[in-house]
């Protein structure tokens, strides 16, 4: 019987893509059959991972539309193959065991927002997928105790367990392998390089970054961007580097992050 993860998409892109693609090869590495249910997936990715791809198509704008599309859809194939186990990633009643990598609940309350029906519909599918759950992953303490505190959720119910780390890759460099890489990068010796990877700038505060290294001296800090494309008016404080792959490379080459 084949394990099933279910997500929005199979791609390169953020952290949850991400996590999803290391589960995949972490399976795949201790002999497990995987199945992985998604709106839109990357043909080039699925091959090198080697899995069965389902694809709920997907191709609805906007973003919240594709999201309510996906969980009708998705919820339709998680209640025809009942019983089988499944991994959820995405906000989509159940998958046996849910993900949770942030919660829509405690996102409003850190940007200090009531939220409107945009917010209240996330609310609702976020709900309904954590209640149908058997078992929840939180990511990390924080998440653990809102899953409790906002929703409700029994504590027996929730298991705090860190993303993992492939420590073959994001490892210590040696001087020498840094000093390369920076060279490699185009990093001079005279800046240190704050290293921001996001697909989400406002929601983790590069304004407030870029605010912040604006008070030191010009020659002081770099902020380099790896992800999702800044805005054009942060072009002169931020260094783009785009989508990196090798980012164990990235993080290495830069100061601090």
């Amino acid at each position: 019987m084949k394990l099933t993860l279910v997500h929005y998409a199979l791609a390169r892109g953020g952290g949850m893509e991400r996590y999803l693609t290391d589960l995949l090869r972490g399976f795949a590495a201790i002999g497990v059959a995987r199945r992985v249910v998604v709106g839109r997936a990357d043909p080039q990715l699925a091959e090198q991972l080697g899995a069965e791809v389902v694809k709920l198509s997907n191709a609805f704008k906007p973003r919240l539309v594709a999201k309510l599309v996906f969980y009708l859809r998705g919820r339709r194939w998680l209640r025809e193959h009942a019983g089988e186990p499944t991994l959820g990633l995405a906000r989509v009643p159940g998958s046996q065991v849910m993900i949770c990598g942030g919660n829509h609940l405690g996102y409003l309350r850190a940007r200090g927002r009531r939220g409107g029906l945009a917010d209240r519909l996330e609310l609702h599918m976020e709900r309904r997928a954590y209640a149908e759950a058997r078992l929840i992953v939180a990511h990390s303490e924080m998440m653990r105790r809102e899953l409790q505190e906002l929703y409700g959720i029994p504590s027996g119910k929730v298991v705090r367990l860190y993303p993992p780390v492939d420590t073959q890759r994001f490892r210590r460099f040696s001087a020498d392998e840094r000093a390369a890489l920076r060279r490699r990068c185009g990093f001079d010796g005279r800046r240190a390089r704050l290293l921001f990877p996001s697909g989400s700038h406002r929601r983790k505060g590069l304004d407030l970054l870029v605010a912040a290294v604006a008070q030191r001296p010009e020659e002081g800090w770099e902020i380099i961007v790896a992800g999702t494309k800044p805005p054009a008016r942060l072009a002169g404080a931020v260094r783009y580097v785009g989508q990196i792959e090798a980012m164990e490379e990235l993080y290495a080459a830069c100061d601090a992050t």
